[in-house]
């Protein structure tokens, strides 16, 4: 006869839930173990950042860094500026390389302009304005050299002024804008 163990069917069910408990609080040690790996570590890293964050606000605090900082600034305040200054005389060397041609040419067009009764007291150049202060013996010498300049291709804005005309002859100036080449102002 086989003896029969209604036991059996218990204890192994038993051993399957033993298997399945064993499971679980190996995988609830698992996460714990990880969580806990993973908050010491944030603790390190944050720790760690702190403490280089507060070391580079020690070393910018350092008067020694605020010193080396402002004459960092003055330097490059400096070299702004001798940039800037470095430009001005460029374009100043560059003027004046061209001011005898600009003169030279300027000049012969004035002088095949102006009357033989006409002669200068003064003349200012500032960039394209020329201030011409002039004296004509006879009294038709201002508005003769006038119409020529204004009629001229290489004058624009052709302006008299100060004219005064007396029993020897006639003072006046005349402002005018130079066109380079005879043709638009630039």
């Amino acid at each position: 006869m086989h003896d029969v163990n209604f036991f059996a069917t218990y204890k192994s069910g038993q051993s399957k839930n033993r298997n399945v408990i064993i499971f679980m609080i190996s995988l609830l040690l698992i996460v714990l173990l990880i969580n806990g790996g993973l908050f010491v570590g944030r603790k390190i890293i944050f720790d760690n950042l702190r403490n280089e964050i507060q070391s580079m606000k020690d070393f910018i605090d350092n008067p020694a860094t605020r010193e080396a900082i402002a004459e960092a600034d003055k330097i490059r305040n400096e070299a702004e500026l001798t940039s800037k200054y470095l430009e001005l005389i460029n374009s100043v060397d560059g003027k004046l390389n061209q001011m005898d041609q600009i003169k030279s040419m300027l000049l012969l067009n004035i002088s095949q302009l102006t009357p033989e009764t006409v002669s200068f007291r003064s003349a200012q150049f500032s960039g394209i304005n020329v201030v011409l202060t002039c004296e004509s013996s006879t009294a038709t010498g201002p508005m003769d050299m006038y119409h020529a300049l204004i009629e001229s291709p290489h004058f624009d804005q052709v302006v008299m002024s100060g004219i005064s005309i007396g029993e020897t002859g006639s003072s006046f100036a005349i402002n005018f804008v130079i066109n380079p080449e005879g043709g638009e102002q630039p």
